[in-house]
């Protein structure tokens, strides 16, 4: 599905701005007392005493049928599927791993379900329906604040990669949106 040339990802969910997302990411981070950089194996623990169920499956288990698919979630239970080898990143404080587990828990949080429903849409899907979309952004508000990157002048993808400990795909994206809508 496209709109314009945005690739629709994920399904399509009700629509959520930026700043919706942000402001989700942000509570969260307050409710789990996060102020610095996520302590991944110590966070993984936590979701546990909020409802959050982490369950661990074998890398080829059916659920992963998809090459590349490392993690997913079943928004009704709470689940957060990992395969082995993910859960042994997020073990060892992997920084793809942080985007994965937070990417997934985006999609708990904002609590991602199929927008279903009888008749054709006549509009065609935009990006902030997408739950791909969501979840990536969510992900990046949790793990490397707007109000943090501004506060320390962070700018290139090299130093947001070292503050917050994330891959440097993902700083770089984060480098690139902030410079795209000049955020600061």
């Amino acid at each position: 599905m496209t709109s314009g040339d945005y690739q629709m990802r994920g399904s399509r969910v009700t629509g959520l701005s930026q700043a919706q997302i942000r402001t989700s990411a942000l509570h969260v981070r307050g409710v789990l007392q996060i102020d610095q950089v996520l302590d991944l194996p110590v966070f993984t623990e936590k979701l546990f005493h909020y409802g959050i169920t982490i369950d661990v499956v074998e890398d080829h288990h059916p659920l992963f049928a998809l090459a590349g698919v490392e993690a997913s979630c079943e928004v009704e239970s709470a689940t957060i599927y990992l395969t082995a080898t993910t859960y042994e990143a997020v073990r060892f404080n992997v920084p793809r791993a942080r985007f994965t587990i937070c990417h997934e828990l985006g999609h708990l949080l904002l609590g991602h379900k199929k927008l279903l429903h009888r008749g054709a849409s006549n509009q065609p899907p935009r990006v902030f329906e997408d739950s791909e979309w969501q979840a990536d952004t969510w992900a990046a508000e949790f793990l490397m604040p707007l109000d943090q990157m501004r506060q320390l002048n962070l700018r290139s993808a090299d130093q947001i990669q070292s503050k917050f400990g994330v891959s440097q795909q993902a700083a770089t994206n984060r480098a690139a949106y902030v410079q795209k809508k000049q955020l600061y």
